[in-house]
């Protein structure tokens, strides 16, 4: 077509515009060889770029060939995979086109808080982010790459400014009880917590470069995973199990792992064998021994996805003058 939107990952994928608009009218649109094409790629790049139809429409007709623009801002782009949705207040559930959901079940399993979960090959609870805007943890996806044995704790700026430096002023031993020290990064001046046992992060973390600053990491509060509502992060997500983790993503044995996280030197990288895709999704409906459950939705993010579904889920006006038009001739 006329316009692509990349956002650049390693599935090599995009949106894209067509030539072939007639494919959007069949019920099952699976033609593409992975990318993903839209229906009104006109609009979508209004959207994304502010710019008005005029100026979009002679860039796509007139315009010099491949030119990019950038974006004003990074627009978080999520592709889901669903097979379930919500018309009139009902569930109802549509064609599983990968067939995905048998996997999905046998790999899911029972967890008090169904958006609070990892699931590989491993199976642990985790702690996600508190249920405020700027802590709630975001769903998207990268690559892990390096674990960190015994970190430092670098605290952001906003934490810091929100949270440590309050305590330090109102108590002055506030700083050495909790094994944090001042350091520079450039011309600012930071906190950190050292490694060690009281360090928030644990004795090792996972990390997989994001936009978000997110990463997986133990705790030494571990008591918190017998709670049901297991949310009381900064948007960072606690694992349950992070010695058997840190075995399955670079292949040691726990000896070895638990001489890392105990006993080797602080803040030691170490690249993973190969990049690892990791997914932070965020459900509220799961199978459990052949039935549906639907779990707390922490977030409150059901309503907004019921409201933006239901128009695609709901016949277009086109399909309800067929039906009527049907039902006149069978009425004769």
């Amino acid at each position: 077509g006329f316009v692509k939107f990349l956002f650049p990952n390693d599935f090599n994928i995009y949106l894209h515009d067509t030539p072939n608009h007639e494919l959007f009218d069949k019920d099952v649109r699976a033609f593409s060889h992975g990318c993903i094409r839209v229906e009104k790629p006109t609009e979508l790049a209004e959207w994304v770029l502010g710019w008005d139809a005029a100026r979009v429409q002679q860039a796509m007709e007139q315009g010099p060939d491949n030119t990019p623009a950038k974006l004003p801002r990074k627009l978080p782009v999520y592709i889901t995979y669903g097979t379930a949705y919500v018309r009139d207040g009902a569930l109802y559930f549509g064609n599983d086109l990968y067939h995905r959901d048998d996997k999905l079940v046998q790999a899911s399993a029972p967890g008090a808080l169904p958006s609070a979960r990892v699931v590989k090959a491993l199976e642990m609870k985790v702690i996600v982010g508190q249920e405020y805007e700027d802590k709630a943890t975001p769903v998207f996806s990268d690559s892990m790459e390096t674990v960190v044995f015994r970190p430092y704790w670098n605290i952001t700026p906003d934490i810091q400014a929100k949270e440590i430096e309050p305590k330090i002023a109102s108590n002055p031993g506030y700083l050495e009880a909790e094994n944090l020290e001042y350091y520079k990064d450039g011309g600012a001046t930071r906190i950190r917590q050292k490694p060690g046992p009281k360090n928030s992060l644990g004795f090792v973390k996972f990390l997989f470069p994001n936009d978000f600053n997110i990463y997986l990491h133990d705790t030494p509060n571990h008591e918190l995973f017998d709670k049901d509502v297991r949310a009381f992060s900064h948007g960072c997500i606690r694992v349950e199990k992070p010695t058997e983790l840190a075995q399955w993503v670079l292949g040691w044995d726990a000896a070895k792992v638990q001489q890392a996280m105990e006993q080797g030197p602080d803040n030691t990288p170490v690249k993973l064998p190969r990049k690892l895709p990791v997914y932070i999704t965020y459900g509220t409906a799961y199978m459990r021994d052949g039935s549906l459950y639907f779990g707390n939705d922490l977030y409150h993010r059901d309503d907004k996805l019921v409201q933006a579904s239901a128009p695609g889920a709901l016949p277009s006006a086109r399909v309800v003058k067929a039906l009527e038009a049907l039902g006149r001739i069978a009425k004769g």
